[in-house]
């Protein structure tokens, strides 16, 4: 932090600067001067220090740095990519691109130059410069992101939902219906229909609930017979642990006594034998051609991974298909 005597921490600071250019508390020029006064503006000539770009300790082992400088109009955007750089368990998944709304070619250009002026020194740092500049786009592009926890759900499937939904509904027009001191044989009627369609959903619902135990205890008897014997024999399944000293010299008494093996077994010269004739493969080389044409083969808004980065950005953002290639073209060589 510049000021030593402040208590507030980074985040926090960052937080209150948002909240301000949001609500408009200050204007543009109050803000700049603040800016200039506090932590003056770099000489074009010179690179960003490493120090005013947030580092990324549990995903990335090196800092993202600027390699270059670039024009001014395009110092906000890089700007509010290095703000929204993340931490990996911090991430939310972002929304897709809505059908209606069309990203302009020349903000996919800009991200791309500002991309490109920055260096990753892994590929996590890699990913978390692709989640940044994806986040600003969809901002730039009005669309919502969501922030704070995901809404949990129930885990019931979705015709469970749905049959339970409507019974809540006809119950509460059988309630409703037998409430009112009927006289009149249209409202008799309603309440009779009202009454054997809440049966007729609730005996469905009690055979789709008999009929998905019974899959399931099917789809469960083929992989594991033993838990459904266990499951119909009231056990709870919690196994007693074993003692630790008596586990432990059991392992030992096997794993813990050195053998001779016969290394001039007969098995063991026809497997070499037959091994002599394999050709080692050659190391993998990773290019930009091979990462870009695996790219255009995947789903634009598949399921993402841990990186919660969706195709359609990796597509996109084609200045860094070489820095990735790269870094994956590295952690290839290392674990061979």
């Amino acid at each position: 932090m510049r000021v030593p005597n402040s208590a507030l921490s980074e985040k926090q600071l960052v937080a209150q600067k948002a909240n301000i250019v949001k609500k408009e508390l200050l204007s543009t020029l109050e803000v700049e001067e603040i800016e200039q006064r506090v932590c003056p503006r770099v000489v074009a000539t010179q690179a960003v220090p490493s120090e005013h770009v947030p580092q990324m300790q549990p995903v990335a082992s090196q800092e993202v740095q600027a390699l270059a400088t670039i024009d001014s109009r395009l110092e906000g955007l890089r700007d509010d990519i290095i703000k929204h750089l993340p931490m990996a368990e911090d991430r939310l998944r972002l929304p897709k691109l809505p059908k209606a709304t069309v990203v302009p070619d020349q903000l996919i250009t800009d991200v791309n130059e500002v991309l490109g002026s920055l260096s990753a020194g892994s590929i996590s740092d890699t990913n978390a410069l692709i989640y940044s500049a994806a986040r600003v786009t969809l901002d730039r592009c009005g669309v919502r992101i969501r922030t704070g926890q995901c809404v949990q759900r129930s885990g019931l499937p979705p015709w469970k939902r749905r049959l339970e939904h409507q019974i809540r509904k006809w119950r509460k027009k059988a309630r409703v219906l037998g409430n009112i001191v009927v006289k009149d044989k249209t409202k008799k009627c309603a309440l009779e229909v009202a009454k054997q369609r809440l049966m007729a959903l609730t005996a469905r619902l009690r055979r789709y609930s008999k009929d998905a135990d019974t899959k399931r205890i099917n789809q469960l008897f083929a992989a594991e017979p033993s838990r459904v014997y266990s499951m119909l024999r009231g056990d709870t399944g919690v196994q007693p642990v074993p003692p630790k000293v008596e586990t432990g010299k059991f392992w030992e008494g096997i794993w813990g006594t050195g053998v001779m093996h016969n290394a001039s077994a007969k098995w063991l010269s026809r497997l070499r034998e037959k091994q002599r004739k394999v050709i080692q493969q050659d190391k993998v080389t990773i290019g930009v051609d091979e990462l870009m044409k695996r790219v255009q083969r995947m789903k634009n808004w598949t399921a993402p991974g841990y990186d919660m980065i969706h195709p359609y950005w990796l597509k996109k953002f084609t200045s860094l298909h070489g820095p990735r290639a790269r870094q994956l073209g590295q952690i290839g060589r290392a674990h061979v």
